[in-house]
């Protein structure tokens, strides 16, 4: 070898090696590049591997880690580069596209150096992958400055010149005048590429002094029995994190964990190759994960790296818990998991999907033919229509059919799915699931069926209603008209003397008249459960007022009545028909509370938009509430308060008609309150 041979290649200084052997141990992506140009100068060994090519490649051609970077992010790194070259430093979240389509988040960390004059020449970047999952929440704020406190004494051999000078002083004692010329420019030749090799050196050592600064790792420099040369303490992590090492490596580690660690130094030096481990340590009170990588750095010392990863971790059991609950999910709710590879047309199922259609995966050909075989004949049309909605973007698969299982039985599914796209918006594959919606269907159909025969029995009933009550309205007539002529008759011969006569023609009138009363209040009843709804908006305020108003203009109205209304809600309903509701509840509060001194009616509302109607009257017993709202049901004698039974069952009517609920509360000679809610 030449003195210039060894001249150069003495440049290559163990600070260097360190460096380049840690940062090829490390996860971490790293790499420099030229300012303005963008031009590739360094890939470590991680993102050489991240991106399948040899790290000429990388340096040769920049487009291929540019086109790495998904489509929708590129913009925000062109504006992460100019912030860096702004303010020297930018911390962001980005992703990448594998070849198969597959985004990749990562957490990078940009540094720009700029010249003496203030021109930036070189960025520096170190990324490192995060679970997709917390990519996008989290916090990039959090995350630890990898701020590493590294000395470096860096003893650049600058002897190369004199030894230029040596080589020079052999040769002209046999060379003649213009050979010593020749030298001289050797000479110079030499002495520039020696500067050129000291400044790329010193750009070589600053940019790794960077990116080691940037790392959140404690790094140790370790003998092959632990003894510890050197400890660097990332300087921005928490200090409980790590522990300092004076002497041994013993002083942080038990005596097991130190005896595992102890054969994994031996095999890194014996086998010259990388050892990767992790073990758990209580550290004030606490259980941390810790990553370690032992890399063998000469014959007697080791390079170890010591990442704290319990975040990971419990992240990790996180994922795992919410894994199993799903799994456990899946299975309770007999739900099968498919997805549809429309590039391949190949079709994936998983266990649940071969037990809902009553197939191996033997009997099955991974292929959307061979599904649609099983799906009932006419409802492959609605698939058809759901699948090319969904791939236009217009609306989501979701989408009910049957299928025939091989034993000939018929079931219902419902399924769901997700389309995926890639960068450029063509769709990629679909991931759905299926689940049997059989015996909801039956009890769906068992509903429509029952319900369809309950409004025919409705219908029949209101129809025999009024067909009965307008039928005795005639005869009735007719037995008033009869007593009346009757008493003419008597009253004409002077044969109501006798007392006995006069009350039994008073209780056929009476009789007759009350059954009158029923007969309008069925009618009535009949009349309000065939009428059409005819829905607005409107204030229950002006129903509870045009309410009052109508029962003071009444002959046996108690005057004495005193009202108290509240904050009152505006509904939706029939505005006549709600009226009577309000004219029936609050004409009941007045007839019920009559027998009091100082009667009052508080009409408001609860925060759920509940009108409460309260009365200070007679109230009655809470066993017996459910009775209020049935037709011709009365909890009070008749002497004592008049009426036929019949408002309170037209009120519920009206209410359910609407689709809203009424109950009532009550207690002996405590009043009553009425609940409404519509």
């Amino acid at each position: 070898m030449s003195h210039a041979e060894v001249s150069i290649h003495r440049f290559d200084s163990p600070c260097n090696q360190i460096c380049d052997q840690i940062m090829d141990n490390l996860d971490e992506m790293i790499w420099s590049l030229a300012l303005p140009d963008l031009k590739p100068i360094y890939f470590n060994a991680a993102a050489i591997k991240f991106f399948q090519r040899s790290r000429q490649e990388l340096m040769e051609h920049r487009h291929l880690w540019l086109e790495a970077i998904a489509t929708e992010d590129r913009r925000k790194i062109q504006q992460e580069l100019e912030k860096a070259q702004k303010t020297d430093l930018s911390i962001f979240t980005y992703r990448i596209q594998l070849p198969t389509g597959k985004l990749r988040h990562f957490h990078a960390r940009l540094k720009v150096f700029k010249d003496s004059s203030g021109l930036p020449i070189r960025l520096d970047a170190i990324a490192y992958e995060v679970p997709s999952d917390n990519a996008s929440d989290r916090d990039l704020c959090d995350i630890p400055q990898a701020n590493i406190d590294l000395e470096i004494d860096l003893e650049i051999d600058r002897e190369q010149v004199d030894l230029n000078s040596d080589l020079i002083e052999d040769l002209t004692g046999d060379l003649t005048g213009d050979l010593t010329g020749n030298l001289t420019l050797l000479n110079e030749e030499l002495e520039r590429q020696i500067g050129e090799n000291h400044r790329n050196l010193r750009d070589k050592e600053s940019r790794n002094l960077a990116i080691l600064h940037a790392l959140p790792d404690l790094l140790l420099l370790l003998k092959p029995d632990g003894t510890c040369i050197e400890c660097i303490i990332p300087s921005g992590c928490d200090k409980a994190k790590y522990l300092p090492i004076q002497h041994h490596i013993s002083e942080v580690l038990p005596p097991e964990t130190l005896a595992a660690q102890l054969k994994l130094y031996d095999q890194a030096i014996a086998t010259g190759e990388v050892q990767i481990y992790e073990h758990q340590l209580f550290k004030f009170g606490k259980l941390i994960h810790e990553e370690v990588r032992i890399a063998p750095y000469c014959k007697d010392e080791l390079v170890v790296i010591v990442r704290d990863i319990t975040e990971r971790k419990e992240t990790e059991q996180q994922l795992q818990n919410l894994t199993d609950r799903l799994t456990l999910a899946l299975k309770s709710a007999a739900i099968g998991i498919w997805e549809r590879d429309l590039v391949r047309d190949q079709l994936v199922w998983d266990r649940g999907m071969y037990e809902l259609y009553g197939v191996s995966p033997e009997q099955f050909t991974n292929n959307r033919l061979t599904w649609l075989n099983y799906v009932y004949p006419s409802d492959r049309e609605i698939i058809e229509s759901a699948s090319q909605l969904a791939l236009q973007g217009k609306k989501d698969y979701d989408i009910e059919f049957r299928i025939v299982l091989p034993n000939g039985s018929i079931r219902y599914i419902q399924a769901y799915a997700l389309l995926q796209r890639d960068a450029e918006g063509i769709p990629q594959r679909f991931i759905g699931i299926n689940f049997d919606i059989t015996e909801r269907k039956i009890a769906e159909t068992k509903i429509i069926q029952t319900a369809r025969q309950l409004a025919n029995t409705n219908h029949e009933l209101e129809s025999f209603s009024y067909s009965v009550s307008h039928d005795l309205r005639a005869p009735l007539r007719h037995m008033n008209g009869f007593v009346m002529a009757l008493q003419q008759q008597l009253q004409k011969h002077e044969a109501l003397n006798d007392p006995k006569v006069e009350h039994y023609l008073q209780v056929i009138a009476k009789s007759s008249q009350k059954m009158g009363h029923l007969i309008d209040g069925l009618l009535t009843l009949s009349r309000y459960g065939r009428r059409s709804l005819e829905s607005t908006q409107i204030s229950v305020r002006v129903l509870v007022d045009e309410a009052i108003e109508i029962l003071r203009n009444e002959p046996n109205y108690n005057p004495m009545v005193k009202f108290s209304i509240g904050d009152l809600p505006v509904v939706i309903g029939d505005p006549i028909l709600l009226q009577q509701v309000f004219c029936n509840l609050i004409g009941n509060a007045v007839k019920f509370s009559r027998t009091r001194a100082n009667p009052y009616i508080t009409i408001d509302s609860l925060p759920d938009q509940t009108i409460r109607i309260q009365d200070n009257g007679v109230g009655f017993q809470i066993e017996y509430a459910e009775k209020l709202f049935g037709a011709f049901q009365r909890l009070h004698n008749e002497r004592e308060f008049e009426g036929t039974g019949i408002g309170l069952a037209i009120v519920q009517r009206i209410v359910q008609r609407h689709g809203g609920s009424i109950w009532a509360e009550g207690y002996p000679e405590r009043g009553a309150t009425f609940f409404l809610k519509i």
